[in-house]
């Protein structure tokens, strides 16, 4: 299968990552000089961590979608390919020609995808469509809290990282549907942050969050310490209470002693891809990137 994608940052780059680690070929669709994500620090053998991270193995094709020159070029690459997924802004598809219909006239059963930001018809002005803007404004950043409920947004961009996957199981949906043939012609995807943000605040949507079915912990299985909360079951041998007195040094040793499986969290990014028990799950190539967890025979 080959995907052709036009899309920059976080979002659509790791959803076609994805479709690549599960077998597929990516064709990249980038600007004349190269997409300007590649020069953001840090860098790993003069290219950025992130972007290397996010593209490694897609194959490359500088062109300028402004030319008539360039337009043609993109549909000629997407005639042989069976998925076109792109994260441009609301109209600039028609804007270019390069609209759903305009490229299933060069490659009919083509899966068309659109990895946005806040969806096919917002309901009046937005922001822009970044990740920051979108956790504010679906409410994502506000759920984000401590243990003591005081507000904490995430520095990671949650939204950019939930829709990347979306979009890649959405086009997988499609290409499934495409090939048992419960689907015929055109089929088209849509996905954006703000479908990301609904799925993390759905039982927050649904109000499941203040269900009377929840019941309440049990007493006594939860206490705050400095670090944060401690919790244990009800076949434990040793209660949080006596967790919180002891060391944190000797908690590994006191939950080990109860019978229940624990390891020291690594807290360092830099020290992970070190760690022997997680260094299989790296592949170092200038930085240390995700290694595909599954593998084809």
């Amino acid at each position: 299968l080959t995907v052709v994608e036009s899309t920059r940052h976080v979002q659509g780059p790791l959803a076609t990552s994805v479709l690549r680690a599960l077998g597929a070929r990516v064709i990249r669709i980038e600007q004349p000089g190269g997409d300007p994500s590649r020069g953001a620090a840090p860098l790993a053998g003069g290219v950025s961590a992130r972007f290397a991270v996010l593209n490694a193995g897609k194959e490359v094709r500088e062109t300028d979608i402004r030319t008539a020159a360039g337009r043609r070029a993109v549909a000629e690459t997407v005639a042989e390919a069976d998925v076109f997924l792109h994260s441009w802004a609301p109209g600039e598809a028609a804007r270019l020609r390069l609209d759903e219909e305009d490229l299933a006239r060069v490659r009919p059963g083509l899966i068309y995808a659109w990895a946005s930001a806040w969806d096919r018809a917002p309901d009046g002005p937005r922001p822009p469509g970044t990740d920051p803007m979108v956790q504010a404004w679906s409410g994502v950043a506000d759920t984000v809290r401590t243990p003591d409920g005081n507000p904490a947004p995430s520095l990671v961009t949650l939204l950019d990282l939930l829709g990347g996957h979306i979009a890649a199981e959405s086009v997988l949906a499609a290409l499934l549907a495409r090939e048992s043939g419960a689907a015929t012609g055109r089929l088209r995807v849509d996905s954006s942050l703000l479908g990301a943000s609904r799925v993390l605040l759905r039982p927050q949507l649904r109000g499941l969050d203040e269900s009377p079915g929840t019941p309440p912990p049990a007493a006594g299985s939860v206490t705050p310490t400095a670090d944060g909360l401690i919790a244990v079951g009800a076949a434990a041998t040793t209660t949080p209470a006596e967790f919180a007195a002891a060391p944190s040094a000797a908690w590994l040793g006191h939950l080990h002693a109860a019978g229940i499986p624990a390891r020291e969290v690594v807290t360092d990014l830099a020290a992970l891809p070190r760690d022997p028990a997680l260094s299989a799950y790296f592949t170092h190539d200038g930085c240390a990137r995700p290694t595909p967890p599954w593998s084809f025979s």
